[in-house]
């Protein structure tokens, strides 16, 4: 049984597709966390809302972009803290125009990440975004899960179990 100030922060990851490229965010040089890497859109969720209405609002926060996204996995992050985890819900979507808007979060681009130096990501994404393309399209339906953790060495380590 988990401890009684066991809490879950939930938030959404949400990878934009127009034609072979995807929409990233380039982290703003002031953020914590991964300054200057590429990442995907997301968040935080707002108290009342569902992951798939977060998903939703942060895409369209953060780049101007109405458009359906599709449930592909449930990422668990144990955090440093064990008590603290957090649950990311990855999303994707696909337009047919590449027009975005500015954001404070960071400046937007699409790019082919597969072309890009991985220290230019943030630090999970080539072997989540590799996971990701390996399990087909969207229209699958196939929604995988995933488990990050830090080693002795404090090195990330991924786990991938499809769901079927």
């Amino acid at each position: 049984m988990p401890p009684s100030n066991f809490l879950v922060s939930p938030r959404t990851l949400v990878f934009v597709s127009h034609q072979a490229k995807t929409l990233f965010i380039r982290r703003s040089p002031q953020k914590r966390l991964w300054p200057n890497r590429y990442n995907g859109l997301g968040g935080f969720v707002q108290p009342g809302e569902t992951l798939l209405e977060a998903a939703q609002r942060e895409l369209l926060e953060e780049s101007g972009i109405a458009a359906p996204v599709q449930l592909r996995g449930l990422l668990s992050i144990a955090e440093k803290q064990p008590t603290h985890p957090v649950l990311v819900a990855l999303f994707t979507a696909q337009v047919a125009q590449p027009d975005v808007i500015a954001s404070d979060e960071g400046s937007l681009h699409w790019l082919d990440w597969r072309t890009l130096p991985e220290d230019q990501l943030v630090p999970d994404l080539p072997r989540l975004l590799t996971y990701l393309e390996n399990q087909g399209p969207a229209e699958a339906k196939v929604v995988f899960f995933a488990r990050y953790w830090y080693d002795q060495s404090n090195q990330l380590q991924i786990t991938f179990n499809p769901s079927h």
